[in-house]
């Protein structure tokens, strides 16, 4: 999932890097744009695009629960000095 997030943020900052917006509306307006272009190459390596995979996993996503989803873990941890902590075998 963050792979696909840094391919989208990098490929919508590279075309947009050397333009000057005037106002919030307009980017979005470009961002979307770009975003609209990005979804309907094609993939690289698996055949369609993402556009149509979204078609595809469309009518199997449930709605959003009302109420939101907490979690709530507390631990006294260190911070090492490389800034990791240890929290269930995870650093």
């Amino acid at each position: 999932m963050e792979g696909g997030v840094l391919i989208v943020q990098r490929w919508i900052l590279a075309r947009l890097r050397h333009r000057v917006f005037i106002g919030l509306g307009e980017l979005n307006t470009a961002i979307g744009e770009c975003l609209t272009m990005l979804n309907a190459r094609p993939f690289q390596l698996l055949p369609g695009s993402r556009e149509e995979a979204f078609k595809l996993e469309q009518p199997l996503l449930k709605p959003l629960p009302a109420k939101a989803y907490v979690i709530e873990r507390f631990k006294k941890a260190r911070v090492n000095i490389d800034y990791h902590f240890e929290l269930e075998g995870h650093y």
